[in-house]
């Protein structure tokens, strides 16, 4: 969830510069300095461009 709430702040600084949210996921990784790594393997985020918002994909629950 930290890595979450990093790269959302990322979004947000980027709105704020620009106006508008990231137009896709690929404009939001390459935000960052390096692709994010998630405690758990498998796990990903998904990203909405209409609203700035991204979520937790947990691949495995039990693994978590």
């Amino acid at each position: 969830r930290a890595m979450l709430a990093s790269v959302q702040t990322l979004v947000r600084n980027y709105q704020a510069e620009k106006g508008q949210w990231p137009p896709d996921k690929a404009a939001v990784v390459g935000l960052l300095m390096a692709p994010p790594r998630f405690q758990c393997r498998g796990n990903d985020f998904e990203y909405d461009p209409a609203s700035g918002a991204l979520s937790l994909t947990i691949a495995d629950d039990a693994r978590c």
